[in-house]
């Protein structure tokens, strides 16, 4: 129609933008900067790319490195300073930018699926400490006599009531964690999940006493690992551990100066009654508050879930096994009915993303480093949870610092990788 010399049609992109030929046969915008002295022949008239043209593509890509891998607008004035008008630009730029590798080194986002649902153990009834979430915390500085060390404190929390045992530590080894987990053990009874992370504490233990066949025999616990780096997994029990925390430093002033090892078991204790006597659900004037110490101060001489149906009659029976029966079942009614529906809602994290496949490219995130110096990793097997959904992965990752290496297999969560080049199947 140029060519030709007729108007563009109402529907055309070019219209707002008065296209001419010029004598190369380029399209160029007419525009009104025409007497602009200021500018150069090419910016006043800039030559108008198509949006689907392969060359356009190149050229943002070309002015989006030369811009320093910047933002769309600085890549948009690149492109325009050097004599070039892309149609529909802004959608062409950010399509580019998000597919660019450097910049999802630098500013992508990990991958977040959607949250899990419950495990069985968090949502049916059991008796306190039957299935528990472990982790350790500290240090704390202790002095004996003239010597000061370090301790720590070992958080088992139920994951049914959502009761908490601390024990101390006296250092971070296997041999103290086995000991702590008997001192658990002894006073709260047997334990028959422990979900923790893998410390070497925790990793040690469980090849000490469940790997050897003659011990595990009469231990019967079953251990679940949580993949590396992955402490959004045990929110379960790292809340409960800044709770400790904050009431710590409430309790420390008591004390004064260095504690003695003595004190901080003691100042341990304390803390563990204090978050056993928290409310789980919301709290109402017309009766107590539902807590962990409500079922904790009756869990020897009941055995959950009890053998019948128990009335609120029996509350005041002669017979002291009915009573403690039937506050065991308005405990669990009340904790079905305050507690557990108020886990329904999922609080983050509610779209499910696009999966990563075997083959995919991803960015490990680090603590340490710069972003642009993280480990690269190639996907080797997905791990799916119990829902379905892939929530860990194995990857080969080679290192930067030292190329020559073998590549090495890690397991982590899939929060913490960017998904930089994916599968073609995909």
């Amino acid at each position: 129609m140029l060519q030709s010399f007729q108007p563009l049609k109402r529907c055309s992109a070019l219209l707002k933008l008065y296209p001419f030929l010029d004598n190369n046969g380029i399209i160029r915008i007419g525009g009104r900067l025409e007497n602009s002295t200021m500018l150069s022949y090419e910016k006043k008239h800039p030559i108008i790319l198509p949006k689907s043209a392969h060359i356009t593509t190149l050229l943002i890509r070309h002015f989006h490195n030369l811009s320093g891998h910047q933002g769309r607008e600085p890549t948009l004035a690149n492109i325009r300073n050097h004599g070039y008008w892309t149609v529909k630009a802004k959608s062409k730029v950010f399509q580019a930018i998000r597919d660019c590798i450097t910049c999802k080194k630098i500013r992508g986002q990990p991958c977040h699926p959607i949250m899990a649902t419950l495990p069985e153990e968090r949502v049916n009834e059991s008796a306190p400490f039957t299935h528990c979430g472990i982790d350790c915390f500290g240090p704390f500085i202790v002095k004996d006599g003239r010597k000061e060390r370090k301790m720590y404190g070992l958080m088992v929390t139920c994951l049914s009531c959502r009761a908490v045992h601390i024990e101390t530590l006296e250092d971070m080894t296997t041999d103290c964690f086995i000991n702590a987990l008997r001192n658990v053990i002894a006073i709260r009874d047997h334990i028959s999940t422990i979900r923790c992370d893998q410390g070497t504490n925790f990793v040690g233990a469980f090849n000490e006493l469940f790997k050897n066949p003659q011990r595990s025999e009469n231990l019967n616990t079953k251990f679940i690992f949580n993949p590396p780096h992955a402490s959004n997994m045990g929110e379960v029990w790292e809340c409960q551990i800044q709770s400790a925390r904050s009431i710590l430093k409430g309790l420390e002033s008591k004390y004064g100066g260095r504690m003695s090892s003595s004190q901080l078991r003691t100042l341990f204790y304390e803390v563990m009654a204090t978050i056993n006597s928290r409310p789980l659900g919301s709290v109402t004037e017309n009766e107590m508050p539902l807590s962990p110490n409500m079922l904790l101060t009756m869990k020897s001489e009941i055995t959950l879930p009890p053998p019948e149906n128990f009335t609120d009659a029996d509350t005041y029976s002669r017979k002291r096994w009915c009573v403690v029966q039937s506050l065991a079942n308005m405990f669990w009614r009340r904790w079905k009915g305050e507690y557990l529906q108020s886990l329904q809602q999922r609080q983050k994290w509610v779209r499910k993303t696009p999966e990563i496949l075997v083959g995919d490219i991803v960015h490990v995130l680090q603590d340490e480093g710069f972003r642009n110096c993280w480990s690269l990793g190639k996907v080797e097997e997905c791990v799916r949870s119990h829902d379905g959904e892939v929530r860990s992965l194995r990857l080969r990752v080679g290192s930067r610092q030292y190329p020559a290496r073998a590549a090495r297999c890690v397991e982590r969560p899939v929060s913490r990788v960017v998904v930089l080049i994916r599968t073609s199947s995909k």
